[in-house]
């Protein structure tokens, strides 16, 4: 009956992961300029200057891109940096808050377990003491211990006289209608079914009597087993003290 607490593991340990750090933005290559070679022959100084104005038209937006590139570039890692500890500070804010939902969790846990034992402790006072009350509740417990099928309804009730140190215990089982009747089961093709047979009337008889042997077997060992080492020492001596009916 002593409870410990049992604390699950900390279900968002993915939280407990930093954030990856941006990699820095390394700036492109300067483009550089690279003179055609000379024209060939006496007709290719005018194709040759074309060529050499067209190339340097196109240098001149490359490198124009790569200067706006360059001049941008402290702005996209600050950008980057700032997105890197907005996330960052997300995760933190949402691990504070996932820790602080999990230590809630294992103290309203440790809670419970403290009244459960705190319960506990005041019983095993009660029978200590030969309090009427901590004897009823200690027998009810017992009895909650045995338990039995749905189709096999079994209950208990006791009194306890405190001046004589008497318990009587009553158990109420059901009628032997309660109790299976089949044998076995077969299955009929020709149906298409299960059909039962039933047990003969002795053996029916028997299966009865059989439940309610271990019935009374099952009542006289919870009655007289001892539930914890915690109550063991208190327990045995009060039920030296009831005379077993």
């Amino acid at each position: 009956l002593r409870r410990e607490v049992l604390h699950p593991a900390f279900d968002r340990t993915d939280l407990e992961v930093a954030t990856p750090a941006p990699e820095p933005i390394v700036a492109p290559a300067e483009p550089v300029w690279v003179e055609p070679d000379a024209p060939r022959g006496l007709f290719g100084k005018k194709k040759h200057a074309e060529t050499v104005a067209e190339m340097r038209k196109q240098y001149e937006l490359l490198h124009s891109a790569w200067q706006l590139e360059v001049i941008e570039l402290p702005a996209k890692q600050l950008a980057s940096i700032r997105a890197f500890e907005a996330l960052e500070q997300e995760r933190l804010s949402r691990l504070a808050a996932e820790r602080a939902r999990y230590e809630s969790e294992c103290a309203a846990r440790e809670s419970e377990v403290k009244t459960s034992n705190d319960e506990l402790d005041a019983l095993i006072a009660g029978l200590a003491a030969n309090r009427e009350d901590a004897i009823h509740e200690y027998i009810q417990i017992v009895l909650s211990h045995s338990v039995y099928p749905d189709c096999f309804a079994v209950s208990h009730s006791h009194t306890f006289d405190s001046l004589m140190r008497e318990l009587s215990l009553t158990v109420t089982v059901p009628p032997p209608s309660a109790v299976p009747s089949a044998k076995e089961y077969r299955y009929v093709r020709a149906r298409d079914e299960v059909s039962e047979v039933a047990a003969p009337a002795r053996e029916a008889r028997k299966r009865y009597s059989d439940a309610i042997a271990q019935v009374d077997l099952g009542t006289r060992l919870h009655r007289h087993q001892d539930l914890r080492s915690e109550e063991r020492r208190v327990g045995k001596e009060c039920r030296s003290r009831w005379s077993p009916y």
